[in-house]
């Protein structure tokens, strides 16, 4: 069918575009640094680190009945980084209060900025726990030379969105295979809907991928997609072995014994 076939051909297009932008050199190294910071009441938190940022995100957790909020301050510049009334409310436990992940709410991406201290404001009782910093850092040529890296968890590469394309990829091209050899009706729909549902995650992915590459958004739908997409693949084998298993053809022993009887009434006459 004419609109299978153009799924197809988009299929393949999106998948070249995805591998290409995931393994094209990156103009942003992103690195984590370890931190014990517990703060009770409002402080500045100098920032010890020569380089610009092009972003920071915080974790860590939040205990008490007020509200804090933590800026990211340098020269005449402010960034909200983190305020805690946007962090959905948990149940929280004595040990470990409202946990936040990579939060950043004006500084997931801003202009080369050099920061010179947190500014932690906190209204009401409670305490704030800050774990880590995840930095945005531009590359640039002399831009390493400074850089503390026993501190830093060193950047590794990241196929994740190269294997969430081809996984996917292989899911489109393995539905429309199998959808040619299915004879059960309902085999044959199933195999049609893993076919469209895989196409469009793998769209979503690609739309996500070139609207808002860095957002929150865009990394919990590539996790959610890579779930997707290994769930998809497993149907797609259980689905090849059903129908090799139903479809196996179970008289072939009668049929030897057919044609050697009608070579024995052939040899008689």
């Amino acid at each position: 069918m004419t609109w299978k076939k153009a799924v197809l051909v988009l299929s393949v297009v999106i998948v070249l575009i995805l591998t290409l932008i995931a393994v094209r050199p990156s103009e942003i190294a992103e690195l984590r640094e370890h931190t014990d910071i517990r703060l009770s009441h409002s402080a500045k938190v100098p920032f010890q680190h020569s380089f610009a940022l092009k972003g920071l995100a915080l974790s860590g957790s939040w205990e008490g009945s007020g509200s804090a909020e933590v800026w990211l301050v340098g020269g005449e510049k402010r960034y909200l980084v983190l305020d805690t009334k946007s962090v959905p409310a948990v149940l929280e436990f004595s040990s470990f209060g409202t946990r936040f992940d990579s939060a950043c709410t004006e500084t997931c991406s801003i202009p080369p900025l050099q920061a010179e201290y947190l500014l932690v404001v906190l209204s009401g009782p409670g305490f704030l726990t800050i774990d880590s910093y995840h930095m945005s850092i531009p590359l640039e040529p002399t831009g390493f030379l400074s850089y503390p890296k026993t501190v830093f968890d060193l950047p590794m590469p990241n196929h994740a969105l190269f294997l969430i394309s081809l996984l996917l990829f292989i899911s489109v091209i393995g539905a429309h295979t199998l959808g040619h050899y299915c004879q059960n009706p309902v085999t044959k729909r199933i195999v049609i809907m893993v076919f469209l549902g895989a196409f469009i995650a793998l769209g979503s992915v690609f739309g996500v991928t070139l609207i808002t590459p860095t957002a929150a958004f865009t990394v919990v739908t590539k996790q959610a997609v890579s779930v997707f997409a290994a769930f998809v693949l497993i149907a797609l084998l259980v689905l090849t072995a059903y129908e090799i298993i139903v479809h196996k053809q179970p008289g072939s022993k009668q049929d030897v014994w057919k044609d050697l009887e009608d070579a024995e009434e052939k040899w008689e006459k």
